[in-house]
Order: C-alpha cells, then structure tokens, then sequence
C-alpha cells in the first residue's frame, strides 16, 4: 500500500528545472540569507536587534524551536493566546514588548496577524514574522514587519535550509564564517536515498534504516547556531519546479475540502482562497489520536501541530490533524486519505 506522507525522499536531478527561484526569495526583502534551519533563522535575526529589556511577545500556539532561540539569548517570553478554533486572536495591542513574534497558519489567509503586526510596528516595536506557512501564499507576509523567517524543509526534499530576510536594510553580521552542519547532511541525504529506494519498491527491507537516521537528523539540527544552508539543498532550492509545487498543493487541498463539505464529524480549520497556498491542511477531530493510529495502520502519516510543550490550555493542540497535501501525492491519494478518516469517525 503506497505511503503517503512523513519525511521527504531525495530528489532526483531530473525532475529540477534550469530556473533560479533564489530571485523569489530576494524580492521578499532588501537582505536574505540562506541558513540551516528556522531556529537558526530565528538566532542570526535576534543577533542584528539592539535589544536591552529582552522581553518577546508570541503565540501559545507554536513549535517549541521557535522559542528556543529567544531562550538561549536570555529573553523573557510572554505567550498570547491562539484560538484557531475560532479564529480568534486574544493579543494585547499595549503590551510593553521589546520584539513582537508574529505568525501565521498552514497556508490560509484567514490566519494572519497583519492588523497587529501593524499596530506593534506602530509603536516602535521591532516585528519578526514566521512565515513558514504562508511563504507561497499571493501575500506571503505582512508589509509592516521588520524581519521575516521561514524554515524551507517543511516544503522541499533538502536537507538544510531555512531564510532570514531584513525588510528594509541589510544585516549587520554577515554569514562568512557561518558552517555548515557536515553530519547533519551525510545522515538526512542518506536517509532520504533510502526512502526513495524504499518507495519505489528497489529496496523494501530499509525502512528502519531512514527512520534511525530521519530520528538521529532530528537531534542534530539541535545543533543549530552560526549554521548555514548546505549548498546542494541551495542548488534544489534555486531550481525545483516551484509553480507546480505551488499548484499541486492548492489542487489536493481543493479535493480534500471539498470531500469533507457534508460532514459534520470534521471541522475544517480553514476553507481555500485565491491567493493562498496551502502547507497542510488541518482539521480538528475530537478522537484525534484514534484516527491518526487509524491513518497510520494504513501507512498515511499525518503530523500533528505541535505537541504541548508548555502545557498550554489551548485546546487546538489535542485536537488538530494536518492532512498531507503536498507535491509528491495527487487527487487519488486524497481521496484515500479522507476515506479512512470518515471510516473511523
């Protein structure tokens, strides 16, 4: 039964096209610089702020490695609540912040912070944006923010990567003496070599194999300060097909929604709209966990987002699914997908 989901496997250089999608990038902003990882991104950004209160205002609805960076430098963290539920952000416009850390959610536009970012911009705050999940949307950040982020692996088979863009001026530190992380790279390549074998049934007996090296990758990029991106994920970066990607996403998260339009046991966190461009598409499930062991029994792997690090009371964490809706997969497969969690509900 074909896989559908978890880690990417490598991609051959074939199916990369002679373009330069780098130029993308660099229309986001006046500098850009090619790092290992999101955290990375977050650390070498934190690195160009004059900073002296060190207190940074940002979501109870996000990843652990996205505060670590702020940890590691002594902040002082303040959470805002995220009710994706309902769509509701509960953000204190008067908070007395020294950065505030904005995002946005999956792809969707409904989920963007704009307006606030606007009004933190306003009072001189500086604003750092993780658009992770709206990189490829028509508007992929707000205009008022200072710095945007963005981890790339969560989109491309590389093995490395992630970006840290300074809107309006360029960065103080250059990345010269930056390295990259040689172990991290020989363990995630091989891995994803593996699992290419693996799907295209020339090596069957390999999966513990990738999955060790996927998990032992995993605590490598722990290892994330003065990192930058590896230079063969920099040469998938600049020439994988990026408007097919951008297509087929918007495509399979079409059919998933409109599978799921006459159901009332799922929620759609989001419905499609021109413009966006979607990284998962996530529902919520009262018996989350039941239908993901359902899923997996019948080798579809859907992350969840994020596991409750902080134990916050927001309930969005023991409830949302991320459907898989990338590149690699198509209307069939979808439809698979979606049929075994209506089976289970």
């Amino acid at each position: 039964m074909k896989e559908i989901g978890s880690e990417f496997w490598k991609i051959e250089s074939e199916n990369l096209i002679k373009k330069d999608n780098l130029k993308y990038f660099e229309n986001l902003g006046l500098d850009v610089k090619y790092l290992m990882s999101g955290r990375t991104a977050i650390d070498y950004v934190l690195e160009d702020i004059k900073d002296d209160k060190k207190i940074v205002y940002m979501p109870d609805y996000c990843c652990n490695s996205m505060v670590q960076p702020f940890i590691d430098k002594g902040y002082n963290i303040k959470y805002y609540n995220v009710d994706l539920m309902n769509n509701k952000f509960y953000i204190d416009i008067q908070f007395n912040c020294s950065i505030f850390f904005g995002m946005s959610y999956f792809g969707y536009s409904n989920s963007n912070m704009d307006y606030y970012i606007k009004k933190f911009k306003m009072k001189n705050i500086a604003v750092i944006e993780d658009i992770t999940h709206r990189v490829f949307c028509k508007k992929s950040h707000c205009e008022s923010s200072n710095y945007l982020i963005a981890s790339l692996r969560k989109w491309f088979p590389i093995y490395t990567g992630a970006i840290a863009i300074n809107k309006n001026c360029n960065f103080k530190k250059n990345i010269d003496n930056y390295t990259i992380n040689e172990e991290l790279v020989k363990c995630k390549k091989l891995a994803m070599q593996l699992k290419r074998e693996y799907i295209y049934n020339e090596n069957i007996d390999c999966k513990d194999m990738f999955l060790d090296l996927f998990n032992k990758s995993n605590k490598l990029i722990t290892d994330y300060k003065n990192r930058k991106m590896d230079d063969e994920s920099l040469e998938i970066l600049k020439r994988i097909d990026l408007e097919d990607i951008i297509r087929k996403r918007i495509d399979n998260s079409k059919t998933i929604e409109k599978n799921f339009v006459f159901n009332d046991n799922v929620k759609m966190l989001y419905n499609y709209k021109d413009g966006d461009c979607p990284l998962f598409v996530p529902i919520i499930l009262k018996n989350r966990d039941y239908i993901r062991k359902k899923l997996i029994d019948n080798n579809v792997y859907c992350p969840i987002h994020w596991p409750n690090f902080n134990n916050f009371r927001n309930k969005t964490y023991a409830n949302e699914l991320s459907l898989i809706c990338d590149q690699r997969f198509d209307e069939k497969d979808m439809k698979r997908e979606v049929k075994i969690i209506l089976e289970n509900i």
